[in-house]
């Protein structure tokens, strides 16, 4: 490539003639974790009476490994590249880099000047200047000495998944970047380079899926396997029983309710022991007794039917097994990392002077109580099974001692309430299902 150079700093008069050499190499060395890749970007340029500059040349590929996939796990991510002056003479070194489209105005960058590329890991200066790939921050490079380098510290961040998310899960954009070494007033520009930047299984929060103002409880199965579910080994209720997948079966320890949270999380939390939630310890998925973000997951939607479960602190998925404790691992798009929901809905039905409400899944380890209340009064007990292990409870109707319509809801034998949102229509000489039984 050739191209005149800009001369506005330099005055050639009439009769004088002028030589002078300028040569410059930009070398963009990239670090993300592995060794660094180098790129030299060239010019030469003579000067006289007759002004030309020969061809820039890039003879490695660097800028290009500024390229990155980000993924739920790795939304921070930082490198660096040395700018060197190889000429003869000090000049000033620019930067120009711009990227286009939703996900280049999504990622953050942070850019800041360092000794060398390795102290880019070092904690970034409050001086760094900030923007977007979108709008690449500016920096002030200085001017470079014959021979001198300096190393650029770049950070990208994507700090909203929401704000990435699409329905394919990926999205991309390409950034240009050209550099220019000014040596008294001279301009030697740099052959332009690129860099792919994009994200991978970055889906949109579900919603539609579960019925509002009610209870859900679902059977989740993983796409690598439907005749497995998600399941509480054992039927466990301490804090840290295993959550694994196990063959499907009719019992509460495969039913798990996803409550929403905040920003758009949900918890997870077992039938069994409903107190709790479906919470990681060192990559494994267990139950565990805190409500707090180590128990958020994002319910991300692939497809109309199948959906994917992202640990929230950490970024990565819940992974199935076969008969096995779940893992989480780094989202990678494959059916053991697709789940179905399939909810369970609750019954109820009158059959002369008894009512029957159906729990589908028998209760394995506690005992359900019936209660119901008239406005905002106390709530009063209906009925309480006898027994364990029924999944479904039949009682006179008679049961409900007040007249109108009545709220309705089931707790287990530690207080939870499992099933809430219901109604319960008495009148004189008779008893009906409201709403929410569905």
């Amino acid at each position: 490539m050739s191209a005149p150079l800009s001369t506005h700093a330099v005055r050639i008069g009439r009769g004088t003639k002028i030589t002078a050499v300028v040569a410059a190499v930009v070398a963009f060395i990239v670090a993300f974790g592995g060794a660094p890749a180098v790129a030299a970007w060239t010019a030469h340029a003579t000067a006289s009476s007759t002004a030309t500059t020969p061809a820039v040349s890039l003879s490695h590929s660097g800028f290009e490994t500024l390229g990155t996939t980000f993924l739920h796990n790795t939304t921070d991510q930082r490198g660096g590249f040395t700018i060197t002056n190889t000429g003869d003479a000090p000049g000033m070194p620019t930067l120009r880099i711009t990227a286009t489209g939703p996900l280049a105005e999504q990622t953050h960058a942070f850019v800041w000047q360092a000794d060398s590329v390795e102290a880019c890991q070092d904690a970034m200066p409050e001086t760094a200047s900030q923007g977007t790939w979108a709008t690449f921050p500016p920096i002030d490079l200085g001017t470079l000495a014959k021979g001198a380098s300096t190393a650029v510290c770049v950070r990208s961040w994507v700090a909203d998944p929401d704000l990435v998310a699409a329905p394919s899960g990926t999205q991309t954009f390409t950034a240009d970047a050209s550099a220019t070494l000014i040596v008294e007033g001279w301009k030697a520009p740099s052959a332009p380079a690129t860099a792919t930047v994009g994200t991978e299984f970055f889906y949109p929060l579900a919603t539609g899926y579960s019925t509002s103002g009610i209870n859900n409880w679902y059977v989740i199965k993983p796409v690598s396997d439907p005749t497995q579910c998600l399941d509480s080994f054992n039927r466990g209720t301490n804090v840290g029983n295993t959550i694994g997948v196990w063959t499907c079966g009719s019992a509460s320890n495969q039913r798990f309710e996803i409550l929403p949270t905040q920003d758009g999380k949900s918890a997870l939390r077992p039938k069994t022991a409903a107190e709790q939630y479906v919470g990681q310890s060192n990559g494994l998925t267990v139950q565990a007794s805190t409500s707090t973000s180590v128990t958020d997951w994002r319910v991300e939607r692939i497809t109309p039917t199948t959906y994917q479960l992202v640990h929230s602190d950490s970024g990565l998925c819940l992974q199935a097994g076969s008969n096995s404790q779940n893992q989480l691992r780094a989202c990678n798009g494959t059916t053991s990392q697709q789940f179905t929901f399939s909810r369970e809905p609750l019954g109820c039905s009158v059959n002369g002077s008894q009512m029957t409400i159906d729990y589908k899944a028998p209760s394995t380890n506690r005992y359900y109580t019936i209660q119901y209340r008239l406005g905002d009064g106390d709530w009063t007990d209906a009925y309480r099974e006898q027994s364990w292990g029924v999944n479904s409870s039949t009682f006179p109707a008679s049961t409900f001692g007040a007249l109108g319509t009545l709220d309705a809801r089931i707790i287990d034998s530690a207080g939870n309430v499992l099933y809430r949102g219901m109604t319960i229509v008495v009148a004189p000489g008779a008893t009906t299902c409201g709403a929410g039984f569905v």
